[in-house]
């Protein structure tokens, strides 16, 4: 009977561990990101959390891999952010045989996390037939109303305008991702 009870007793504290540590580790998963390091630029105001910058704008949380003094070496037009603005779609391509594509797709996700929360479709697709699945979009695809944005290897990294076609071109696939953050400065007034 002594040893039933005493199995009981050790369940019991086995189990309230458990839950003691679970309840604890939501506790700390929620309010743990405000613990993070804060950055300031300007007016704003960023929250290191983990490897990523958050800048609360509106009630949203936009996440970046750069703080602005990071990518301000990138120019980027007025014009190239008016096309980006108040549009309903925009598209991005890339060449299936780019050999930057995990930096490009890292970016293209992030940029349509970013779309999706002011509400801008984003559609990413290739330049050419592909096994994939995704659509097929060029420079010759472009409308008034969904732009197109053209991620290209190069040998420097910069964003221009030919033909109404953004170009967005990088040596790295780090520089892709700096790119991508810099747009996103550009069109919230960051930078």
């Amino acid at each position: 009977m002594r040893k039933e009870k005493d199995n009981k007793l050790a369940r019991n504290l086995v189990t309230l561990f458990i839950v003691i540590l679970m309840v604890g580790s939501v506790v700390g998963y929620m309010f743990g990101r405000d613990s993070g390091e804060t950055y300031k630029y300007n007016d704003y105001k960023f929250l290191r959390a983990g490897n990523k910058f958050i800048l609360k704008i509106n009630g949203a949380d936009i996440e970046f891999d750069y703080l602005p003094l990071d990518v301000s070496d990138i120019n980027i037009s007025s014009e190239i952010l008016n096309k980006l603005s108040n549009k309903i779609e925009i598209d991005s391509t890339y060449d299936k045989d780019n050999k930057f594509k995990e930096g490009i797709s890292v970016a293209q996700y992030d940029l349509e996390q970013y779309f999706n929360i002011i509400g801008i479709y984003f559609v990413n697709g290739l330049t050419a037939e592909n096994d994939y699945g995704m659509p097929i979009i060029t420079c010759n695809t472009i409308t008034e109303s969904v732009p197109v944005l053209y991620f290209k290897e190069s040998n420097q990294t910069k964003i221009w305008i030919e033909n109404d076609c953004i170009i967005a071109e990088a040596r790295s696939e780090i520089d892709f991702i700096r790119i991508k953050d810099r747009m996103i400065y550009g069109l919230l007034g960051v930078l």
